[in-house]
């Protein structure tokens, strides 16, 4: 990564866009800003200015801190007066080698013109020559509808008849038309329609205000209908992006391996370049999975709600451990007080984060079991959008509709686990940890989460549990023997012994063939043959790489 950045200060980076995937932890943004500080300490020789974009206005105190930043070497453009005032002031932005703004501030300002053309952007006259992306980037802006929500705008006629009657036509043509018709979505739609917002409720007015703020960026352009399943049907399309002469960027993104949007960009765009990952061993992460009803709808019902609510809890208090975290919808504000009030010393022990708050922050950096409960899933249109903005050619959407949704889903469970404890990477091994995952059944979430937390434990939420008498002694006497690193095997007949057990075939039909003792083996990497019991290694580093421009 910092090898790419060097090369791009340098003018012999190749136009691409440059992948580095970094798991949480591994010091993806404090390595930048000692790039940036060595850079500084040279009196930033080579000069063709960087540029910084990231998703949150508090990172950019963490690169000037972490840089140890001077306020006559930066600059920062947002729309924030308190964070521009860090840097020089707005006239000398062009004269700073190093200028942070946010992400969405160079998609606006580079909408519809090429980079080049953005001289809020340049250093000394020119384009910056080092463009850092720090965190997700898609290609395209995705853009989706669905014909169901366009009925939630008909309330509009009292005061906009025209827009109305625009509604009820496209909702009609929506409704006719064959599955893979490409609709133009009329320019009516260009204009935004008057809303009364003082006899509306905030809830309703923030939707009807997405809705036309959609089919504002709608408005012209022709967009795919498809199937929602369920929910009706929806056009999908994209938006431009960033402008063609943006490349080459460096793109530091800690879900950078997981997610599919980046695999299908590299397929079928092919200017995206995959540095060498940075992988953590995640041999020290132990999911305990509880697979059950657990989407939104599943826990709008109150009985499900309490199981879940009761498993938590049940958990929490056969623990020892202080801190826990629980991250769960947004519609559910009251789950964490529920959850405390079944807790001993609850209000002391359980902190919550809802889905969408899930990343970014390093708050929870100690805790040492997350729980997190369901899952974050969008509408098939706004997978095939994700597919359509990066590259995926019309006809093969439905191919990569998987690859999108794992992707996304991983993406997520990544970002979400690594606000605990498991974020203290230490050479490459992650922090010691405990994740608790209620999760809708799937016949390939283990599949996934071992993709995305290689190295970890997977076994039944209330598999260890469940374990007793003989059974439990044999388990704790593996636990006790696998404690230290230096034992790879332990022989049968000494766990046979240390349980009490006298005879081999009541030790093979007693525990070796209990449901939860299997579970338990599996979700600790134990494999078990012959007269032994054997630590499995369920991870190898990945082999130096040294990259090179040709790669691109």
């Amino acid at each position: 990564m910092l090898e790419a950045c060097e090369k791009a200060l340098t003018g012999d980076l190749p136009p691409a866009y440059y992948l580095a995937s970094v798991d949480p932890g591994q010091g993806k943004t404090l390595a930048l800003a000692e790039f940036l500080r060595a850079w500084g300490e040279r009196g930033h020789s080579r000069q063709g200015g960087a540029l910084i974009g990231v998703s949150r206005l508090d990172e950019i105190k963490t690169y000037i801190e972490a840089a140890n930043l001077r306020a006559d070497q930066f600059g920062v453009f947002t729309s924030t007066d308190e964070m521009n005032a860090l840097g020089v002031s707005r006239g000398k932005l062009g004269e700073v080698p190093i200028l942070f703004t946010t992400q969405q501030m160079i998609l606006s300002r580079t909408k519809g013109k090429q980079f080049r053309e953005a001289s809020e952007f340049h250093f000394q006259g020119k384009p910056r020559a080092l463009r850092i992306w720090d965190e997700s980037l898609i290609p395209a802006a995705t853009l989706s509808v669905g014909r169901d929500d366009l009925g939630k705008l008909l309330s509009l006629r009292l005061r906009n008849p025209w827009y109305a009657d625009a509604i009820e036509g496209l909702m009609n043509v929506m409704g006719s038309a064959a599955e893979g018709t490409t609709v133009t979505v009329p320019m009516d739609f260009a204009s935004r329609p008057s809303l009364a917002r003082s006899i509306l409720g905030k809830s309703e007015a923030d939707e009807i205000e997405r809705l036309t703020s959609t089919l504002v960026s709608l408005a012209g352009k022709p967009a795919i209908l498809m199937s929602e399943g369920g929910l009706g049907r929806a056009l999908v399309t994209t938006d431009e992006g960033l402008p063609a002469d943006f490349a080459p960027v460096v793109i530091a993104d800690a879900s950078g391996r997981v997610r599919g949007t980046y695999a299908a960009w590299q397929r079928h765009r092919g200017n995206l370049v995959r540095l060498p990952a940075a992988i953590s061993d995640y041999r020290n992460l132990h999911v305990r999975l509880w697979q059950r009803a657990s989407g939104k709808q599943a826990m709008e019902d109150l009985t499900a709600r309490n199981e879940v609510i009761q498993g938590i809890a049940d958990a929490v208090n056969e623990d020892d451990d202080k801190d826990w975290l629980v991250i769960h919808y947004k519609q559910d504000e009251d789950l964490i007080d529920d959850l405390k009030a079944r807790v001993a010393d609850g209000p002391n022990r359980v902190q919550g984060l809802h889905w969408g708050n899930h990343h970014g922050t390093n708050d929870f950096r100690d805790v040492r079991n997350v729980v997190l409960v369901g899952q974050i899933t969008y509408r098939r249109s706004g997978y095939m959008a994700l597919g359509l903005a990066s590259g995926v050619p019309v006809d093969q959407l439905s191919d990569t509709d998987a690859e999108m949704r794992e992707g996304e889903r991983a993406h997520h469970y990544l970002q979400a686990a690594c606000r605990g404890a498991v974020r203290k990477v230490a050479n490459g091994m992650a922090g010691e940890m405990r994740l608790f995952l209620v999760a809708t059944p799937s016949l390939t979430i283990k599949d996934l989460l071992w993709r995305t937390f290689p190295g970890c434990s997977i076994s039944d939420w209330n598999a260890e549990n469940n374990l007793n008498g003989k059974v439990k002694l044999a388990a704790d006497y593996l636990l006790e023997r696998f404690a230290d690193p230096s034992v790879m095997r332990v022989k049968k007949g000494e766990v046979r012994e240390a349980a009490g057990i006298k005879h081999k075939g009541t030790f093979a039909s007693h525990v070796m063939r209990n449901p939860d003792f299997r579970s338990f083996l599996n979700g600790r990497w134990i494999d078990e043959s012959g007269q032994w019991f054997e630590r499995v290694e369920p991870f190898k580093a990945v082999d130096d790489y040294v990259f090179s421009p040709e790669d691109a």
